[in-house]
């Protein structure tokens, strides 16, 4: 079999070949986008007897969607994904050697079109798949994320998958392979690099909504069993009459939902999250939590500082489920679950944001 990797790209305008640049990430799922050519059969008198069956067919239009999953490597091509998925990504600032810090949150501007902060850019898919023996590939232009999942358990590497939509920028299957592959040789974050923590005391560095430093402070840390949080940024594509046979213009078609799940022991321990607190609290009025996410990871991102991914959640509402009692004696589990609010108290807050310090200068 041929060699087969998913080559990317960014796109400063929406559907146009950039031809060049392309970043190669380790993907563990599908390589290929699923297509949708939407063929309708085309139903006229035309004095034949169609008793049989319609005559003609009409292509309407033609995307794709794409699941890209992929251990959560702490490199430039995931930052840009993580910038088109949330909107917006800050100044990288030069903070040891050669490891940049950034931030990277949802903005008030809608994020792509005219007055948005990702103006008309997009992502460029290459898969590189086997065709008898050889490596050939296949052009996937105009990709947006609709959302990502963040996924974290042990013994595992953390895992993210970025849910990208596209179209109609699909290429003729079958073309040459794509030059210059190259992959990183840095470590992903395993689940044993993240540091869970909640409650009142974090501290925050900086001007609001652009901190320079998000560090839990007198926060509590808690150790769940698994943690997956989930972002769809309410975004969707539609067409427009304007000559392309498919998707034209993305728009806002909901809110934005951030969601924290994790399983945790059914307890009131005497430090950290209390799942006990939690649910007794739920019985008397809804009640909030916020929540910060520290990944940090293996390798050197410069001379002193490792690769870093901060993420953080202000607020959000608790969604109670009864805990996982059991006859035999089993420590009872509490499958936890938390959707985002706004923070009114804190001026220009975002509903999640992502501090990482790695090796991109910009994304």
């Amino acid at each position: 079999m041929a060699n087969q990797y998913l080559a990317l790209v960014e796109e400063t305008t929406r559907g146009t070949n950039p031809g060049s640049g392309f970043k190669f990430l380790p993907v563990s799922g599908k390589i290929e986008p699923s297509t949708d050519f939407k063929d309708e059969p085309r139903v006229e008198f035309r004095g034949q007897d169609t008793a049989l069956g319609n005559l003609t067919v009409m292509r309407q239009a033609k995307s794709y969607k794409y699941d890209l999953e992929s251990y959560l490597y702490p490199i430039d091509i995931v930052g840009t994904l993580l910038k088109h998925t949330l909107g917006y990504a800050g100044t990288r600032t030069l903070t040891d050697t050669s490891g940049y810090q950034g931030i990277v949150y949802p903005p008030a501007a809608f994020t792509y079109g005219v007055g948005g902060s990702l103006v008309n850019k997009a992502i460029t898919l290459l898969p590189n798949t086997d065709k008898d023996g050889t490596t050939v590939s296949q052009h996937f232009g105009g990709a947006r994320p609709t959302g990502l999942k963040i996924e974290a358990k042990r013994p595992d590497d953390v895992k993210i998958t970025f849910n990208l939509m596209g179209g109609p920028w699909i290429g003729t299957p079958g073309q040459s392979a794509t030059a210059g592959a190259s992959f990183t040789t840095y470590s992903p974050f395993n689940a044993d690099d993240v540091a869970c923590f909640a409650g009142a005391g974090i501290t925050r560095t900086g001007t609001a909504p652009n901190y320079t430093a998000i560090v839990p402070n007198t926060m509590a840390q808690f150790y769940p069993d698994d943690l997956t949080i989930t972002i769809e940024n309410g975004l969707g594509d539609a067409e427009r009459l304007n000559g392309l046979a498919g998707p034209s213009v993305t728009e806002r078609t909901g809110q934005m939902k951030v969601t924290i799940e994790f399983s945790i022991d059914f307890s009131d321990p005497a430090a950290g999250l209390s799942s006990w607190d939690e649910w007794v609290a739920l019985h008397s009025s809804p009640n909030t939590q916020n929540f910060l996410f520290v990944f940090t990871g293996p390798d050197l991102a410069g001379a002193t500082l490792y690769h870093k991914w901060t993420i953080d959640i202000p607020k959000a509402r608790f969604i109670g489920t009864p805990p996982e009692r059991s006859a035999d004696g089993k420590q009872p589990k509490m499958k936890m679950k938390y959707e985002h609010l706004i923070d009114s108290s804190i001026a220009n807050i975002y509903p999640v944001a992502f501090l990482t310090l790695d090796k991109a200068s910009a994304y």
